[in-house]
């Protein structure tokens, strides 16, 4: 069996099973204004399985965290399972937004 590269993952959420939610690095250039880290305010779309994080002056602290920077907010750590999740851009909302569709919440 010839070997498979296994990439390290990147654009990713990842939710804990703890409060803490953790943005890898790739995405932090979003949070990024003058050069200074800002806050995320968080949203969730419950009737449509959406979450948002939208950079801000208020909301949760990003705290640097080894390969990235979290957040502690367990409101949205309790409704998620732990695992990844994989955002885009939402130009409109201006915001991270990902889906966690085939996910019930608790």
């Amino acid at each position: 069996m010839p070997f498979e590269e296994i990439k390290q993952l990147k654009d990713f959420i990842r939710v804990h099973n703890d409060s803490e939610i953790t943005i890898s690095k790739s995405l932090t250039a979003y949070f990024i204004r003058n050069d200074a880290l800002m806050r995320v305010k968080v949203f969730i779309d419950e009737d449509n399985k959406l979450v948002g994080l939208m950079p801000s002056e208020e909301g949760y602290k990003l705290s640097n965290n080894g390969g990235g920077y979290s957040i502690c907010c367990k409101v949205l750590a309790e409704k998620l399972p732990t695992k990844e999740f994989f955002p885009k851009w939402d130009k409109k909302q201006h915001m991270l937004v990902f889906s966690y569709e085939t996910v019930t919440l608790k």
